[in-house]
């Protein structure tokens, strides 16, 4: 019980963390926007067509547009090199990172997509199969599985087994974070019509 509370408090932490990062950024470029575009909105006289809030919402177009923006650049070859750089020096230092952001799938599109990801599978341990993600093979005959919690998925076991008792898995992983969140609810949405190898 005390293991899973202390895994439970440490994965919500990880996931707070982020998005509570992410929140206070918005808001800071928010902020910065709307001091931006409020001479705007009262030079153009925004506020008899779109009322009191005219310079707040015209500052939510300008960071829509401003993302947009952000967002084709980022498919550039420079961006690509940079956000590679920021990994490598920056954010894989961060616990989690490399696996949160292929859990995530990579919703940026900065990153390589032939680049290696972990491998879902399911994993044999003890009387049960799991799901897992192989990050690493040893030679030919052993690999290393990442074997994730629910519902917290950025919390769980590292084992190191023989190739045979591992079985591969048509799922992606996002799919295979909703299963884990979902303490395991819609697997067998997921699995209908997919192709699983007989355990």
């Amino acid at each position: 019980m005390q293991k899973f509370i202390k895994a439970t408090l440490i994965g919500g932490l990880l996931f707070l963390i982020p998005l509570a990062l992410v929140v206070v950024v918005i808001g800071k470029v928010f902020a910065i926007v709307h001091k931006l575009v409020a001479p705007l909105a009262d030079l153009l006289n925004l506020s008899a067509v779109l009322g009191i809030h005219a310079s707040r919402v015209l500052a939510i177009v300008v960071l829509v547009l401003l993302c947009f923006v952000a967002g084709l650049l980022a498919r550039t070859n420079a961006a690509k090199r940079l956000m590679s750089w920021l990994e490598a020096s920056v954010l894989s230092l961060l616990p989690g990172y490399q696996f949160v952001a292929n859990l995530t799938g990579d919703a940026s599109l900065t990153r390589d997509h032939d680049a290696a990801k972990p491998e879902a599978v399911l994993a044999s341990i003890e009387d049960a199969w799991q799901f897992a993600l192989v990050v690493e093979k040893i030679g030919t005959t052993h690999v290393v599985v990442y074997v994730p919690g629910a519902p917290s998925v950025t919390s769980g076991s590292v084992y190191v087994m023989t190739v045979d008792r591992v079985k591969p898995v048509d799922i992606s992983l996002p799919e295979m974070s909703k299963c884990l969140k979902g303490l395991g609810v819609g697997t067998s949405a997921v699995f209908r019509d997919r192709a699983i190898t007989s355990l």
